[in-house]
């Protein structure tokens, strides 16, 4: 392919109907590179449907990313906090969520969430978290959570 060609084609990618979050896992940093606002309008919509809780494989979809490994320290940053600030919100709903995600996934999560403090003292997620330490579904979670530094 010419350079113009090549470029037109990573610039269409996740386009139009396909302007979704599955594509843009796929696809994520060609996406990044190649239309910086398109990728951002992708990851912004995904975040506000997340924070609906509705539905909510649509919110696990969106924690799913916490498995993507990237150099992009503008979208790790942004996701972090989004991750952090929804925990606060709406723990149930997170840790629902969470279910549903694969174990990469999950145990990908539970770092995000046990390791990185962004607006919040990690004190406060700590006590969110442990309003759930006695249910056994989250236990991975929670106890990762309970005993972070």
């Amino acid at each position: 392919l010419s350079w113009i060609a090549y470029q037109y084609r990573e610039k269409r990618a996740c386009q139009g109907r396909y302007a979704t979050l599955a594509c843009l896992k796929k696809n994520f940093e060609k996406v990044y590179d190649a239309d910086h606002d398109n990728f951002w309008k992708i990851v912004n919509s995904a975040q506000e449907h997340t924070t609906s809780c509705q539905p909510i494989q649509q919110t696990a979809d969106y924690l799913a990313l916490a498995k993507i490994r990237t150099g992009i320290a503008e979208f790790t940053e942004g996701f972090d906090e989004a991750v952090e600030e929804f925990f606060l919100k709406d723990s149930q709903c997170f840790l629902e969520a969470y279910l549903l995600l694969d174990k990469p996934a999950q145990q990908a999560l539970t770092q995000y969430v046990a390791t990185r403090s962004i607006t919040e003292s990690q004190e406060a997620i700590q006590q969110e978290a442990a309003k759930y330490k006695d249910d056994p579904r989250f236990k991975d979670i929670v106890q990762a959570i309970i005993n972070s530094n």
